[in-house]
């Protein structure tokens, strides 16, 4: 036999261990304790993944390499690719960049000669003026090359990723037209269509002369 623990652990009668009528067990209810609130399930319905088709510009992928060669020498693409309008926008924008190189350079050699005829001038009468100039020519210095550095690398950058992204400040003007390019294009596609429409006329006329050869024996 099982000793006596002293504990009645049997329900009183006609409840359950959950103190409820009827043996059944309590559940718990809003403002319990050990209340969990239900989570709602959601069953969504199969959704199609739809993916954006990515258009590939033919003329960007022929021609991007040719732009990115044309930061360095804007003919390149000009020379090799005349009729690519991604190729002639980036050209011009190579050039662009080329003459801020060539202003560039130009003003770190300006500001040196300017310096040093300004240190045989006023460095032994007016010393803290020369110095006031020095100190500003020795900073304009290295922010040329850096414009045109940074200039360089943020067109090649785009013409890498095939866009068609002016440089900052200078982009905006154009030497060299795109226009041309795609009217040269227009034109062949013109002289295409009238070859084509002369073609056509002149086997119309040949099926109508035959036609009326044939009426004439009959």
């Amino acid at each position: 036999m099982a000793e006596d623990s002293g504990y009645e652990l049997t329900p009183p009668e006609g409840r359950g261990p959950g103190g409820e009528k009827g043996g059944a067990v309590r559940k718990p209810r809003p403002g319990d304790v050990d209340f969990v609130p239900p989570v709602p399930i959601i069953i969504k319905e199969d959704e199609e993944e739809v993916t954006e088709a990515v258009v590939v510009d033919p003329d960007v992928e022929k021609t991007k390499l040719l732009a990115i060669l044309g930061y360095g020498c804007f003919l390149i693409p000009l020379l090799l690719a005349p009729k690519s309008r991604f190729a002639r926008f980036h050209a011009n924008q190579g050039l662009l960049t080329q003459i801020l190189w060539v202003v560039a350079v130009g003003g770190v050699l300006a500001l040196w000669l300017l310096n040093r005829g300004m240190a045989v001038l006023l460095a032994e009468r007016i010393a803290i003026l020369y110095y006031f100039f020095a100190c500003i020519f020795h900073v304009l210095q290295p922010v040329l090359l850096v414009a045109a550095l940074g200039a360089t690398i943020f067109g090649i950058v785009q013409a890498a990723n095939g866009l068609r992204q002016v440089v900052p400040l200078i982009g905006h003007f154009v030497l060299i037209e795109e226009e041309e390019a795609a009217t040269v294009v227009a034109n062949v596609a013109e002289a295409e269509v009238k070859g084509e429409e002369k073609v056509v006329t002149k086997v119309e006329a040949d099926v109508k002369q035959e036609e009326e050869g044939t009426d004439g024996h009959a």
